[in-house]
């Protein structure tokens, strides 16, 4: 029963954010003056999750990302969050990986972020 629940709301979350994805790709415009520039949307609008557009900085992974926990994670920024999900196998999306796996940590902060990515379903990896 609880897996079923969790389930449920993994996918709610992965539309809510594909659906954000869209959006955000869809609003964006070349003969804007901004084209090209990373632009922000205000943190309020997604409680605990600010989301950016444009490049990120590429760092490396911490040493324990394999056995990193949610607590852990959510202390990262968001390059850093990137690199920890591709050091755990992550190959597609791995940006809104990153922002999917923060949001389910808030209510499962002693989870390990390798588990939470297991869970997710093999289309969000």
């Amino acid at each position: 029963m609880f897996e079923r629940t969790v389930r449920r709301r993994l996918i709610f979350v992965v539309a809510l954010f594909a659906s954000l994805g869209l959006v955000l790709t869809s609003c964006s415009s070349d003969s804007d003056d901004t084209a090209g520039t990373s632009q922000s949307v205000p943190a309020s609008s997604i409680p605990g999750l600010p989301i950016t557009t444009g490049d990120l900085p590429t760092v490396d992974a911490p040493a324990n990302s394999k056995s990193m926990t949610c607590r852990e994670y959510r202390g990262l920024d968001e390059a850093t969050r990137v690199a920890v999900v591709k050091e755990l196998g992550v190959k597609q999306n791995q940006r809104l990986v990153a922002g999917v796996v923060a949001t389910m940590c808030l209510n499962l902060p002693d989870d390990t972020v390798a588990g939470i990515i297991e869970r997710l379903p093999e289309v969000a990896r």
